[in-house]
C-alpha cells in the first residue's frame, strides 16, 4: 500500500467517523477570521483589457465561531448569528 492509499484510507475513516457520530458540541468559541481586502487591476493582453483581483495588503476582519465534537473531534465554523429571545422575568407589583 502506497503512502497514498494509506493517506486516502484514513481520510476515509475519519468522514465515516464524522457521519456516523452523535455530536456533543464543545462551547462555541469566537475566532475571527482576516480575509485580504482585494482591488481590481487591469491586466493587458494585446488590445484586449482583462481585470484582475490583486491583494492591497491590507486585511479586514469578519466575525467567524467554531464549535467542536468531543467525540470525533469534527470542526464547524458558521459566520451566521441569531438574535435570542430571552423569557422575561415576573415579580410581584404593588399598588
Amino acid at each position: 500500500m502506497t503512502e497514498l492509499e494509506r493517506l486516502e484510507k484514513r481520510i476515509n475513516e475519519i468522514k465515516w467517523r464524522q457521519q456516523n457520530c452523535n455530536h456533543i458540541w464543545n462551547e462555541t468559541k469566537y475566532e475571527p477570521e482576516k480575509k485580504p481586502i482585494m482591488r481590481t487591476e487591469p491586466d493587458v493582453v494585446g488590445v484586449d483589457i482583462w481585470y484582475k483581483e490583486v491583494p492591497t495588503g491590507r486585511y479586514e476582519t469578519v466575525d467567524r465561531w467554531s464549535r467542536v465534537c468531543s467525540l470525533c473531534e469534527k470542526k464547524e465554523y458558521t459566520y451566521d448569528q441569531e438574535d435570542i429571545v430571552v423569557k422575561a422575568i415576573k415579580r410581584a407589583k404593588f399598588k
